[in-house]
């Protein structure tokens, strides 16, 4: 007849287990969450929809001034890189933008260093860093 101490030798093991495997989905969930929002912003950045984009930025940030993005026109957007932190929680992300300046007709581009956090409340990504500012 197993007692306590034997069936505990062999339920520790297959507990742990399972409590890891239920992390690794929370932060595969949550990484799948940061790839779609990061999808998202760029294609609102792609198409020039800043208040789309500024959507993502964290509730309180500063008021979108849309007039600095008159007579400028996205034509590509790109991530180049990317790289978690340690705990997953937060991002920070190199985004490439290509852009036409319609007032003098010139292609231009600019690189944007994002922030991304995880907000476990409200279980979304918010961008702490400001939009892209196109000169």
């Amino acid at each position: 007849m197993p007692t306590l101490r034997t069936a505990a030798r062999c339920l520790l093991p297959a507990l742990l287990a399972l409590l890891v495997g239920c992390a690794s989905v929370a932060s595969g969930e949550r990484r799948y969450q940061f790839d779609l929002t990061l999808l998202n912003y760029e294609k609102a950045v792609r198409w020039g929809e800043w208040q789309v984009a500024q959507g993502f930025r964290k509730p309180g940030a500063a008021p979108l001034e849309l007039a600095r993005y008159a007579g400028k026109r996205v034509t590509g957007y790109q991530t180049v890189a990317m790289q978690p932190s340690p705990d997953g929680r937060e991002v920070t992300a190199q985004g490439r933008i290509d852009y036409l300046d319609e007032a003098s007709q010139s292609t231009r581009q600019v690189d944007h260093a994002q922030l991304w956090q995880y907000d476990a409340e409200r279980n979304r990504w918010y961008l702490l860093s400001p939009l892209p500012l196109l000169e």
